[in-house]
Order: structure tokens, then C-alpha cells, then sequence
């Protein structure tokens, strides 16, 4: 829920670094929580600004400040870019779950989003 600090995974409720915000019309969300939701490895190259994303065979990388992003090989434009906010780095949620093959929906009344997401490997 876009402000709150508490999220569930699978009913499971974890506290998020910083809450989920909008930015530009987009809602981003702490990298390490949807990285870890999603069962990834998540590492951080501090001189180039890059994150790499790896789940089984699957590869994402996104670079802070940056638009474009490479999945599995692809480049992949995203709406807005990976920023460091508050000392987190926060993510565009839609773009990460959505590459993973979810479905995102969000609840405009709640600003809720649920995330609906079944492992291929």
C-alpha cells in the first residue's frame, strides 16, 4: 500500500525499509523486497550504479538514473528509472513483477497494489 511500511507476502507481513510511493505516476518500491518476494538474488555494482537481479536462468539488470534495462539479454525501457531514495533503492514495481510474468493490479480507492505471481522454475 502505497505510504505504509508494512507489506504481506503470502499473508507473511515484513517492514519495508521505506513505504512505497509514486513517482511520476508510477509506484516504485524498495528493490530488496520485491527482489526477495520474487525469490532473486539481488546484487549491487556501486561503481556503475547497476543491479543485477538473477532468479534460476532469468537476469535482469537495471542502473540507477537509467531508463533502459537489460532482461535476459533484452533491452526494456521502463516509464521511470531505479533512484535512490532515503538510502534504499527503490524500483518501478510494475516493471519488475510484470517481467517475471505477474499481474499487478492496483486499488485506487486503497492505494493497495496485490501482486499475483505463480514460479515457472
Amino acid at each position: 500500500q502505497i505510504g505504509n511500511k508494512t507489506a504481506k507476502i503470502d499473508g507473511k507481513e515484513t517492514i519495508l525499509s521505506v513505504p512505497p510511493q509514486i513517482i511520476a505516476g508510477n509506484t516504485m518500491v524498495p528493490l530488496r523486497f520485491i527482489g526477495e518476494a520474487f525469490g532473486c538474488k539481488v546484487d549491487w555494482n556501486g561503481s556503475e550504479k547497476k543491479i543485477t537481479i538473477t532468479r534460476g536462468s532469468f537476469e535482469m539488470m537495471l542502473w540507477l538514473g537509467k531508463t533502459t534495462a537489460k532482461v535476459n539479454g533484452q533491452d526494456k525501457v521502463m516509464k521511470v528509472p531505479p533512484a535512490s531514495i532515503n538510502g534504499s533503492t527503490l524500483v518501478p514495481l510494475r516493471f519488475i513483477a510484470e517481467a517475471f510474468g505477474a499481474n499487478v493490479n492496483f486499488d485506487s480507492k486503497t492505494q493497495g497494489i496485490t501482486i499475483n505471481w505463480t514460479p515457472n522454475n
